[in-house]
Parts: C-alpha cells; structure tokens; sequence
C-alpha cells in the first residue's frame, strides 16, 4: 500500500522531492504527473503532482519532506565567494546588436500624396 507524503502543483519540484528521498533509499513514485503536465490548467483540481511511498516508509519520508520544506538542504551563499568571469564577448555583444537592431522595424517618414 502507498500513501502520498508531499503534493505539488510543479512536476519539477515532485521529481526534486521523489529523486531525494531515493538518494536517502526510500522508494517514491509520482501520481497525477502527467495528467498535470498535460493539462496544466487542471494541476490544482486534481491536488497537484502527488509524491507517494510504501506505507512502511511513510514516517521516514514525513520527516525528510519537512526537512527538504524547511529549507534543510539549501545552498548557502559563501560570503568568500567571487564572481563568477563574465561570459560576455565582443562577438556576443554584435550578435545581440544585429539581432536586435536587424529585427526591428525601423521608422521612416513618408511624403503625403496630397502635399504633390
């Protein structure tokens, strides 16, 4: 038998908490995930994505839920830590030009046919 220990409305965030309770050895599933992923507009009608595992392992997975909810696992921001080098280059900086500035209509004014 199965029970649902987390219910989520972002099938991203169900697989986040199902692929971390396996890493801690407790077997989960999803219920209702493609049916949400399919019909988004209907996601909280039918409760969201909803995490399930063995009835055995309900209590373990509770508390690892609570955990992962309270933010237990977040990663933290070094006060030491650099910035990362900026990416950005010359050639990438012509590239957006040109998209951007080849893109868009350019106005331009036109003599009226009335004017002669």
């Amino acid at each position: 038998m199965y029970r649902t220990v987390a219910a989520y409305p972002d099938p991203l965030l169900a697989h986040i908490v199902r692929g971390r309770l396996e890493a801690e050895g407790i077997t989960a599933w999803l219920a209702d995930e493609h049916s949400v992923i399919m019909n988004w507009d209907w996601r909280l009608a039918l409760g969201g994505v909803k995490v399930r595992v063995a009835t055995e392992q309900f209590a373990q997975a509770r508390a690892l839920v609570r955990e992962l909810d309270g933010g237990a696992f977040a990663i933290l921001a070094d006060d030491d830590a650099t910035l990362p080098a900026c990416r950005e280059t010359w050639s990438s900086r012509i590239a957006y030009f040109a998209l951007f500035a080849l893109s868009l209509p350019l106005p331009w004014s036109r003599r009226s046919m009335a004017r002669g």
